[in-house]
């Protein structure tokens, strides 16, 4: 992480105020009063946001640094990169509707989880971490002995806890007062009755959750609406049938039939009448054109034979009434012919006359039959006209009449098909119908049984209800020490975390910090102090090329660089290896001579690679810098 930009737009005493940062050393220089110290805790408000509680200062931080102009523009931003991108965090400070954002910059686009991404940036560093490591100040007490003390306070704490604001013995000793407190506190015997209670409780509570306790309501509500609501469909269907079966009735009566056999009598009847008016009407037309006429005409020959015959030979003086003398004599043969005969010739006339009476009497009865059957013809055409007009709507009698007349037939048939099919499917739906009501009638039985039972679980259920009010009222106590016990096992925990973690940081301390801070006291110091070492009484010593020295022996201006070294070395463990997050010194090196200042700023500007900022009322810094040829970046406030 690199700061490229702090805008001020209102904090403390500093309004709308840019400071523009560069990679390796920055040099915030001001007098006293002129902002350093404002612009160092706005960088560290803008990471962590800032709080309003009062400490021991009378003011609380967000008082503190509320614009001096007393506008409501309590805001700033800081741009900064992060793996080759560039981000902007903005936040507003207030007690109310406080703005809290971070804008990639290339994208223009906010940040969906700030907080989190920021301690992605920060690799997890808190406040205190923040305060503690990368944000460095000098030792605070004045005196030689103060400052060996508070270095000392520094490494226990560290040495515990890995932080200079926890003092973990004493923090210890605090939990063991407090759990002996809380120990006296509670109330001894107040669990034996709420135990026996909650023993009743549990076997009330058993016994309605048996299954011949079990609601079964609803189930039963659910079958009975399925049940109707299919009692509701066959009835809808029903309803529908016989209104198909009605339609069909309908068409059937119009047509002139209610049965099965009044439409096999029509058609039986039909096709009867039909094939009879067939048969006639070929019957008719071969007796007109044949036998009808031959026999007439014979009869009418037969009888004028007879009559010459009679007249010329039975009574010949008939012919001289009819001057017919001429033919009498043609016929004259006849007499020798007539002699010839075994018979009299008067019996050969009355033969004759007799046949053709016969004859005559066949055509006659011949005609008349043909009459007769053109009557009777007339009569089937008149009928299976008027059954052709009734059934198929024609008046034509012919063979497609009558194969219009069987489909209509067929048709019939169908319809007292479909009456039959839908009178069996109606019984079928009023059986199940039948069946389903009483099926409804055992679900009311089963559900005013159901509704009996409820009614006891209720009961019991209030009975129940009672016996846990009756242990609520014993819960107090219960509650009360569980509460209590609850406070001696987090303090418990806490006691056995605080060890582990002073154990951890002991050994973690003993065996990287020494070897860290002694490599970076060597470096500060140009090698004048090789190494520190601190034991687990909390003394701590420096190696020089010739001996070892007590801390208690050193000037305050070495103590604050083993104080320096020790803040250096517990910021690359927080951080980590690869971390370079940007060094803040808010006058640090007030302490150092002139050869100090310069091996620490040399020292850091070789070896640190992030950004190194320090914040410093004196030009010292400066007149080092550019004594060395060292390029680095002055900001004026």
């Amino acid at each position: 992480m690199e700061i490229l930009n702090a805008h001020i737009k209102g904090f403390g005493k500093l309004q709308n105020t840019d400071i523009q940062l560069t990679n390796g050393l920055n040099i915030i220089y001001g007098k006293n009063e002129a902002g350093k110290s404002t612009a160092h805790s706005f960088i560290k408000s803008i990471l962590f946001g800032i709080n309003n509680k009062k400490t021991r200062s009378i003011l609380s931080p967000l008082e503190k640094y509320t614009p001096w102009d007393n506008t409501k523009v309590y805001e700033g931003s800081i741009d900064f990169t992060y793996k080759n991108k560039t981000y902007t965090i903005y936040r507003t400070f207030g007690n109310k509707h406080t703005i809290f954002e971070i804008v990639d910059n290339q994208s223009n686009k906010k940040i969906s989880e700030p907080e989190l991404f920021l301690n992605k940036v920060m690799s997890n560093l808190t406040e205190t971490s923040f305060d503690n490591t990368i944000s460095i100040s000098q030792l605070k007490s004045v005196t030689d002995i103060g400052m060996v003390q508070e270095l000392k306070k520094y490494i226990a704490n560290i040495n515990t806890s890995g932080d200079i604001s926890i003092d973990t013995i004493a923090a210890i000793e605090y939990l063991k007062n407090k759990r002996k407190i809380f120990e006296d506190k509670q109330i001894k015997d107040a669990t034996v009755n709420y135990t026996k209670l909650l023993g009743t409780i549990r076997n009330a509570e058993r016994e309605i959750t048996a299954d011949e306790y079990k609601n079964l309501i609803p189930d039963l509500m659910t079958k009975k609406k399925s049940d109707d609501a299919k009692i509701k469909k066959n009835t809808q269907e029903i309803e529908e049938l016989n209104r198909l079966i009605d339609d069909n009735i309908d068409v059937l009566k119009v047509n002139g039939f209610e049965t099965r056999p009044e439409i096999d009598t029509l058609k039986i009847e039909t096709e009867k009448i039909y094939n009879e008016y067939l048969e006639l009407q070929s019957t008719v037309k071969r007796a007109t054109k044949f036998a009808g006429n031959i026999l007439m005409i014979i009869s009418g020959l037969g009888l004028g034979i007879l009559n010459t015959i009679f007249l010329t030979v039975a009574y010949p003086q008939a012919g001289n009434l009819l001057n017919l003398t001429e033919v009498i004599n043609t016929f004259s043969d006849f007499k020798k012919l007539f002699k010839l005969l075994p018979f009299p010739p008067a019996i050969l006339i009355v033969l004759l006359y007799v046949i053709t009476f016969i004859l005559f009497i066949s055509g006659s009865l011949s005609f008349i039959r043909n009459a007769q059957s053109s009557r009777n013809m007339g009569d089937m055409l008149t009928v299976l006209t008027e059954i052709f007009n009734h059934q198929i709507n024609t008046t034509l009698v012919n063979s497609n009449s009558m194969i219009d007349f069987q489909n209509h037939i067929s048709d019939m048939y169908d319809l007292m098909d479909s009456i039959d099919k839908h009178t069996t499917k109606i019984k079928e739906l009023k059986l199940e119908n039948d069946k389903l009501l009483d099926i409804q009638e055992q679900y009311n039985k089963e559900i005013d049984d159901q509704k009996r039972i409820q009614h006891e679980v209720e009961q019991k259920v209030d009975k129940i209800n009672k016996l846990k009010s009756d242990a609520e009222k014993l819960k107090k106590y219960i509650s009360y020490n569980d509460d209590i016990q609850r406070e001696i096992d987090s303090i418990n925990l806490s006691i056995e975390m605080l060890s582990e973690l002073s154990q951890k940081v002991q050994v973690m301390f003993g065996t990287y910090i020494n070897e860290r801070a002694s490599k970076y006291l060597a470096g500060i110091s140009n090698n004048k102090y090789n190494s520190i070492n601190v034991d687990n009484n909390l003394n701590v010593t420096v190696n020089t090329q010739d001996r070892t020295v007590p801390v208690e022996q050193l000037s305050a201006g070495t103590i604050d660089q083993i104080y320096l070294s020790l803040r250096l070395a517990i910021a690359q463990i927080i951080n980590g290896d690869n971390e370079n997050l940007p060094l803040l010194f808010d006058d640090c090196f007030a302490l150092y001579d002139n050869d100090r200042l310069k091996n620490v700023l040399l020292w850091l500007y070789n070896n640190y690679k992030g950004q190194i900022i320090i914040f410093t009322c004196h030009t010292r810094e400066n007149e080092v810098l550019q004594n060395e040829n060292i390029t680095y970046n002055r900001i004026d406030i």
